[in-house]
């Protein structure tokens, strides 16, 4: 599972401890890429250009790390399918003035409970409220700041 605790930024000491360098303890599995962001100051296409480097060099120390392991390479995990159309779904039947088991019965057929519907109906409720639906619809196009 990744955390983004996995991440640590190491910065130098502060200067008032008269020393820039900081002990790191690199452990197996780990690895330390130093970025200098003083030659990216002026031009952002020199930290891209560090970024792709440090992904190659971290990719072919994961491939000689799985290979110690022998783990072989994977392809990814099995994750929960997106549940955009079902949620859509849910919106949809929340249009109609009617009971929530009317609105189970409509997303998933007869007989289903209120309370599937109910929990259900949050996440849909979010997906709608917190802008992902204008995410999805804008696609490539970088939406313009107000």
């Amino acid at each position: 599972m990744f955390r983004s605790k996995a991440v640590v930024p190491i910065r130098p000491k502060r200067s008032d401890d008269k020393s820039w360098f900081q002990p790191v303890n690199i452990r197996p599995g780990q690895i330390a890429i130093r970025f200098d962001l003083g030659l990216a100051v002026q031009d952002d296409l020199i930290l891209k250009g560090q970024i792709d480097a440090a992904a190659a060099v971290l990719e072919r120390q994961l491939s000689k790390f799985r290979k110690a392991k022998g783990i072989s390479e994977k392809a990814g995990r099995n994750r929960k399918r997106a549940q955009v159309l079902l949620q859509l779904r849910i919106l949809d039947a929340l249009a109609i003035e009617a009971t929530h088991a009317h609105h189970a019965n409509l997303v998933w057929g007869p007989d289903t409970s209120e309370k599937k519907f109910v929990d259900a109906m949050k996440s849909a409720l979010d997906m709608a409220q917190e802008g992902y639906l204008s995410l999805a619809a804008i696609g490539n196009k970088v939406p313009t700041v107000k």
